[in-house]
């Protein structure tokens, strides 16, 4: 598989709720740069200067007095000199104000003729003069006003001796400064600076009031030119600045007279005008609104640029449910302090704990939770990426809050241990997790020197423990890294709301314009990730799983210049390839590999790698040398062979078909993460939407990117559980403990590659009928992309039965809503033979993997087209699916129907798929323990669901492919029921349903013979417990599954107020179990539906001790739940806004179709009814829903905890504890479902016959 435009096999953070806050640790294919627009004032932000305090009216040569006096009211408004920023780290931030004034300046001598100083360090006058300026604010009071103000206090600058910066920028050369003010904040900042013929003097200050006289008074060694008279051009001009207390005040005087007595002030009296230029000065830069977009997209773009160099993608769409906004910068992990590793990490995790503006811990996240809004964010090498939803009536509230995470963070000192902790317990989730792993050792064992070394995610250790015993501030740490990289010019803003762009711009220049501009360059890192001293190295990787792969890695070009060619996808389709003549093909055949993909990554600037992983059989381990010569014997292919012209034109046609027909993604918040995210790339941002549409051929790059692939130019990793005899592990890796050895490549592999590079040897693996050679043509590239609109008034909830008959049910629905040339097909044949015992599973899962394997070199073509097909067994029967572009549709159907009719299997297929399942059954064993919980609670709740273990035992005992063909010959009878959706006719649908028919050849099956899916209903005051020990000697993590039964899923008056305690707790089970207790990285809380009954459930996965977990659970369920009036309707809409989220693309519509079909309910108007029950729900409804299921206690609620717990902490806390009370724990669970109750399954809201002519109706 080609995987150039995706990411490559580094693992990626997940980003589900209970994850706020992850480091990704892929490396993304994008690229990135500091983007150069219009140059507009650098925005300058105030902070506090300190050192000794001097007199108010220095008499000594070099020194500068400012006195300030000030009346009543104080002044919002920035008034800025456009003078550049000091070099980071800057000054803390400040709040600012709306107001953007601008101020007339007029000079009148006072006392004598004198003018303001020009500055230099030329010379050696000693020169004095007193400047007094007075601000006259013309415009209206804002109506925040500041306390009056100590009749006075006194600021004290600090001297050259505490600057060199001044020096080194050209500053005059001062002793020291002195400012005398009525209030203690007024001077925030200060800096002299010559420019040319001109000096500058610069004040930033808080105003108090309308009217203020500042008074200046320097003592002036090494001036030139010296002073001159007021008469002749004297003046003060400054540009304002939006939304600041601060006030800039630059004085600038040009020279043309003699110089005047040295004791004569001037006063200079500055008068506010008409905010003209500073509203021009905050206006942002537009930079395009004509995006490329897809035929289909019904949005509108904009992209401008902030004075403060944010560069803003705004999206319009008025359909939308929900906002959502993102925002990137552009540092991430590689930018770590050295003694700090998970640094940018942990900096990402501690925003989310509060803003000046927005103080409290959870307000961010609990303001979006009571608005069905959710939030994350995650920290890969290069940036860190910020993203939120909202239901979209909320979305200035929820950006204001946002926009605080980069204008003033807190830094919660209260919180910052338990947001350590939620590091470590993410770093901890990882621990066992082999993507996590090889990620981290291929990193670990490159270039020490470079930082693509870094242990990137942070722990205990990195983070809080060895930092403090260093003696190391590390709150203060987080805030200079925040201070040092979180610069306007690094950050790309990503918005898609319902309002206009020229509203949602508005919002952006309020809300965003305090984020600091520093101008800082994007991070740059020098050397090479691998250099000579790791290519031609190997190495052995010891994995969790048991997993076998060979890698390798080449350095290789950064790719980001060349958004045009993109080279790299031209030789991944190629190496990446899975049809006849391929690498994949002839190792397949081989019985050596089970998978191939191949790809770009960018690491940083000038750096990217080429990485070909290989998925290997037990027997392809032992081939290492063979599969290298294969590998560089196609590399010999390519290079030999010009790049062909026509595949870069198939690329070019499939990309653009894509884009073409692209339709909103369902996640608005992934849309905007991904948005911001690819903005940092070099590209026309006109290509924003269309960065992976190939805009041209460019042999010479493709022959350049070829070039990196040599023998010489390598590094081998090889994954195995075992070692080749003769070696040992050698090594365990720092921070995941991996075990491996690092060795030289041997020789003769590296001998066999080099004569392979140049067509000196003939691959040993391989048939003479399936050697290597380029692909022939796509046959299923579409060509017809025909939709015939019609418009409706309004569009169909429930599709229409189209048959209704032993043999078959047909649904169908012709879009009506999203128009894309696009459809989706499922069918699900009827049988009991998938289900009936463990080994019948087996059997069935069998015979899907052979069909799939039979077809896999077909269908690479179609899958490459955009069309894709899934073939898999439950209990049910078999689920047969296709989508994509309907053009092929009917042939890629036929297809599988002939494979399953006409099932052939290779020699030594058979093998190869056994040991690839066996193997994927005993890897889910060593998985993670809260991705296995929910698999024993299905397990317990349903009347017959076969553990994974049981499947397992039933492989391992199959002996050969007659026993699998065997039983497929015996299921004779099979009924059919389809939805087919989308741009197709009724014709259509009959002819695809009469396709299984005709093939396959079923007899009916009677409906006495389906399959019945009941559920386990427990009695009132039930309180169950089932423990089971994990298999994962190393796996340190417990896992609970607390499940309240809340009966079955008919009773709409139940799920209803199911749905509201869902979003009720939600929120507070975060916050209180993860953010405050500490109890682990996930935490999770919702409602729970299985096929016929429903419930609440809490999910934890934590170090902690199951039975620990569970006390904190009941303690958490045993708060105070009462809500006020207000704050109870919040949650009530939030519920209400997501039931009637609308569809976003044709994909989301059929799975909710088809949902409603394989459920048996056919309830196809379900989201109305729900709608209509929640919005009827009171306080009192609630209150009596909490005591009566909820509340621990009670008499009448319904309780199963599933217990997974690690075996790694044998003898640890709270080790044999058994929970008392009422609690039961479930033995032997056999035994106990024999005792229980069963539901009815499920059954049609209406009767079928009704249904005909419904959907027509509607």
């Amino acid at each position: 598989m080609s995987v150039a435009v995706r990411r490559l096999s580094a693992p990626s953070q997940s980003q589900s709720r209970f994850s706020i806050g992850g480091e990704r640790t892929s490396i993304r294919i994008t690229s990135f740069r500091k983007h150069h627009h219009s140059n507009h004032p650098t925005p300058l932000t105030s902070s506090s200067s300190s050192s000794s305090s001097l007199s108010s009216s220095s008499s000594s040569s070099s020194s500068s007095s400012f006195s300030v006096s000030s009346s009543t009211s104080w002044l919002s408004g920035l008034v800025s000199a456009t003078l550049p920023p000091p070099p980071p780290p800057p000054p803390p931030h400040t709040t600012a104000t709306s107001a953007s004034p601008f101020y007339k300046y007029h000079t009148k001598p006072s006392l004598s003729s004198s003018s303001l100083p020009l500055l230099s360090s030329s010379t050696t006058n000693t020169t004095t003069t007193t400047t007094t300026t007075t601000l006259t604010n013309t415009q209206p009071s804002s109506p925040l006003t500041r306390p009056s103000s100590p009749p006075s206090s006194r600021i004290s600058l600090p001297s050259s001796s505490s600057s060199p910066r001044f020096a080194a920028r050209g500053f005059s050369s001062l002793t020291s400064s002195t400012v005398a003010t009525s209030s203690p904040s007024l001077l925030s900042r200060y800096r002299f600076r010559r420019h040319n013929n001109l000096g500058f003097l610069f004040l930033s200050l808080l105003l108090p009031t309308t009217t203020t006289t500042i008074t200046a008074t320097v003592s002036a060694a090494n001036l030139s030119p010296p002073l001159h008279p007021p008469s002749v051009s004297t003046s003060i001009q400054a540009l304002s600045q939006f939304r600041s207390f601060s006030t800039n005040i630059s004085a600038l005087a040009t020279a043309s007279a003699p110089p005047p007595s040295l004791a004569t002030p001037t006063t200079v009296i500055a008068t506010m005008a008409d905010p003209v230029i500073s509203k021009k000065s905050m206006e942002p830069h537009l930079i395009t609104d004509n995006l490329e977009k897809p035929l289909l997209d019904n949005r509108t773009y904009r992209v401008i640029q902030l004075p403060n160099k944010v560069e803003v993608l705004l999206v319009h769409d008025d359909t939308t449910d929900k906002s959502s906004a993102a925002l990137d910068v552009r540092v991430g992990s590689m930018c770590d302090d050295e003694e700090l590793p998970g640094q940018a990490h942990a900096v990402e995790h501690v925003l989310f704990m509060g803003t000046k503006k927005y103080p409290g811990e959870n307000d961010y996240m609990s303001f979006l939770a009571n608005h069905a809004g959710s939030s994350n964010a995650y920290t890969s090498a290069l940036s860190t990426n910020y993203y939120f939803e909202v239901s979209h009536k909320y979305m200035y509230d929820a950006l204001d809050r946002f926009s605080q995470f980069f204008i003033s963070p807190l830094f919660d000192p209260n919180g910052l241990d338990r947001e350590l902790n939620a590091v470590d317990s993410e770093h901890k989730k990882n621990l066992q997790q082999d993507n996590y792993r090889s990620y981290q050792l291929g990193k670990y064992l490159s270039n020490p020197k470079h930082p693509y070394s870094k242990f990137t995610t942070g722990n205990l250790e990195t983070l809080r423990d060895g930092p403090r015993s260093k003696g190391v501030d590390v709150r203060d740490r987080f805030i200079k890294f925040h201070e040092r990289y979180y610069s306007g010019n690094l950050m790309k803003l990503c918005i898609l709301g319902r309002e206009s762009l020229d509203e949602m711009e508005k919002w952006v220049v309020e809300l965003f314009s305090d984020i600091k501009n520093k101008d800082l360059p994007a991070p740059t890192f020098q050397g090479a990730p691998l250099s000579e001293n790791e290519l031609g190295t190997q190495y052995y990787m010891k994995p969790v799983m048991e997993t076998r792969a060979v890698t390798y890695t080449f350095p290789y070009l950064d790719e980001n210049p060349y958004y045009e060619a993109q080279p790299s996808r031209y030789i991944g389709h190629l190496i990446g390839h899975e049809g006849p003549g391929s690498i994949l093909s002839v190792l397949k055949e081989a019985g050596i590999a089970t998978s191939l993909s191949a790809g770009h990554m960018r690491i940083c600037n000038d750096t990217g790698m080429y990485v070909v992983n290989i998925r290997l059989t037990v027997n392809g381990l032992k081939k290492i040398p063979e599969i290298t010569a294969l590998l560089f014997s196609y590399i010999h292919i390519l290079n030999t062979t010009p790049p062909q012209e026509w595949v870069v034109k198939e690329l070019q046609s499939m990309a653009e078909v894509e884009f073409r027909y692209k339709q909103k993604s369902t996640n608005a918040a992934n849309f905007v993460s991904e948005m911001a995210s690819t903005m940092q790339n070099t590209m026309p941002r006109e290509y924003l939407l269309s960065e992976h549409k190939i805009r041209k051929f460019d042999a010479d790059l493709i022959k350049k990117g070829l070039s990196y692939l040599k023998p010489e130019n390598f590094r081998l990793a090889i994954t195995t559980p075992e070692l080749p005899d003769g070696i040992k592990w050698e090594s365990k890796e720092r921070w995941y403990g991996v075990d491996y050895t690092l060795q030289k490549i041997p020789k003769d592999v590296l001998d066999i590659a080099i004569k392979a590079y140049n067509g000196e040897a003939t691959p040993s693996i391989g048939s003479p009928g399936n050697s290597l050679h380029l692909p022939h043509p796509n046959p299923f590239i579409p060509t017809n992309f025909d939709v015939v609109r019609k418009e409706v008034e309004t569009p169909s909830k429930v599709p229409t039965l189209l048959r209704n008959t032993p043999e078959s049910r047909i649904w169908f629905k012709k879009d009506d809503t999203f128009w894309a040339p696009k459809a989706n097909i499922y069918f699900t044949l009827r049988t009991p033979k998938t289900y009936s015992t463990p080994r019948d599973y087996a059997l069935a899962r069998f015979f899907c993997e052979l069909v799939k394997d039979s077809l896999h070199e077909y269908y690479y073509d179609a899958e490459l087209a955009g069309l894709e097909y899934s073939l898999s067994p439950n209990m049910l029967g078999f689920d047969l699916e296709i989508g994509g572009y309907n053009d092929k549709m009917t042939v890629l159907l036929t297809k599988v129907l002939d494979a399953m009719r006409d099932l052939k299997v290779k020699e030594g297929r058979f093998e190869v798929i056994k040991e690839r399942l066996v193997r994927a059954y005993r890897n889910w064993e060593l998985g993670t323990p809260y991705q296995m919980v929910p698999e024993f609670t299905r397990h317990l709740l349903a009347e017959k669901k076969w553990l994974n273990e049981e499947v397992l035992a039933e492989l391992d005992g199959l002996a050969g492919v007659e026993e699998v063909l065997a039983w497929w010959k015996s299921v004779k009878a099979l009924s059919v029921e389809g939805l087919i959706h989308g741009n197709l006719y009724k014709e259509d649908a009959l002819k695809m349903t009469d396709l299984i028919t005709s093939i396959l050849k079923p007899q009916p099956l009677p409906a006495s013979q389906w399959f019945v899916r009941r559920c386990v209903l427990f009695q009132p005051g039930t309180e169950l417990i089932f423990e089971r020990d994990l298999r994962d000697p190393n796996n340190v993590n417990n896992a609970v599954e607390y499940m309240l039964h809340l009966g079955t899923i008919e009773d709409r008056q139940m799920k209803a107020r199911l749905l509201l305690w869902a979003q009720m707790s939600q929120e507070r089970a975060f916050d209180t179990l993860r953010t405050k207790e500490q109890l682990g990285y996930v935490v999770f809380s919702g409602s729970l539906m299985q096929a016929t009954t429903m419930g609440y459930r809490v999910l934890i996965q934590s170090e902690r001790s199951c039975a620990y977990l569970e006390e904190r659970i009941e303690a958490f369920l045993n708060q105070d739940w009462e809500l006020e009036e207000e704050a109870f309707e919040k949650h009530k809409q939030s519920v209400l806004n997501r039931l009637l989220e609308s569809l976003k693309n044709l994909n989301q519509e059929s799975n909710r179709l088809w949902w409603h079909v394989a459920s048996e309910a056919y309830d196809f108007l379900q989201v109305d009814k729900d709608v209509e029950v929640v919005s009827r729900l009171t306080r009192s409804d609630m209150k009596q829903f909490y005591e009566t299921y909820v509340k621990p206690g009670s008499e009448t609620r319904m309780k199963l905890s599933v217990h997974l717990k690690s075996i790694a902490k044998k003898g640890g806390e709270d080790e044999g504890k058994r929970i008392g009370g009422k609690n039961v724990y479930i033995e032997n669970v056999s035994e106990w479902k024999s005792g229980m109750v069963l539901s009815r399954g499920p059954r049609p809201v209406r009767a079928l016959e009704e249904m005909e002519v419904l959907g027509v109706k509607l």
